[in-house]
């Protein structure tokens, strides 16, 4: 096979406040710190990424998107597969950090335009990266991701990035597996990656925000 040459992640979740903009932070940070500057391309209403790395940072603004409308969902994602092609032409990684609740329209999207595909025709590997802290609802929210994922696009990984914030890392999957049965659950969290993000505090967070910097990169 030929090797992974680059990577395109894309950041999806069912609800905000779960860390997919630390997340978006913390993998930006180290590319930057492995002289690997990533494309980013934010599909969020609060436009983190532009004020910390406006030079690297493509923004759709999906607030402005009827979610009902595929054609306008279609010109506005386009921004995608084109921040694709110029970061496969230059072997650079792309991260996609993208609004909550707006993961089924993303996901459907990237399976209609065949893009894990395109992806790996060049030379590239596409990972959706699920954050989700430790209470079930999130987990829950995952877990469906990860289940869409699976049946519209099979040919992209799935990680499940768990954040310990405050502390607790493991999974409560009580409630879970309820809900998808015991086997399931245990199935989607073996077969796919975990990671865990480490911790940082919201307080310290918000006072780097408002200066437009990133507590990642001290």
């Amino acid at each position: 096979m030929d090797p992974v040459v680059w990577l395109l992640l894309v950041i999806v979740a069912g609800r905000g406040g779960i860390g997919k903009s630390l997340l978006a932070n913390l993998l930006t940070t180290t590319f930057l710190s492995a002289d690997r500057p990533p494309l980013l391309v934010q599909a969020d209403i609060q436009h983190r990424l532009d004020a910390l790395y406006p030079d690297i940072t493509t923004t759709i603004n999906i607030g402005q998107i009827d979610q009902e409308d595929p054609l306008a969902l279609a010109r506005a994602f386009a921004e995608i597969p084109r921040v694709m092609r110029v970061g496969a032409a230059s072997g650079r990684d792309q991260v996609i950090d993208t609004a909550a609740t707006w993961h089924v329209p993303i996901i459907r999207y990237c399976a209609e335009i065949g893009l894990a595909e395109q992806v790996a025709a060049l030379h590239g590997k596409m990972a959706f990266l699920l954050p989700t802290t430790a209470d079930s609802d999130s987990l829950l929210l995952a877990i469906e991701a990860a289940q869409t994922i699976e049946a519209l696009v099979p040919a992209a990984s799935i990680v499940f990035v768990r954040n310990s914030y405050p502390t607790k890392v493991s999974f409560d999957v009580s409630d879970v597996t309820n809900r998808f049965g015991k086997a399931e659950v245990q199935r989607l969290l073996n077969e796919h990656r975990q990671m865990v993000m480490p911790a940082i505090s919201p307080g310290i967070w918000g006072i780097f925000e408002r200066a437009n910097l990133s507590p990642t990169a001290v």
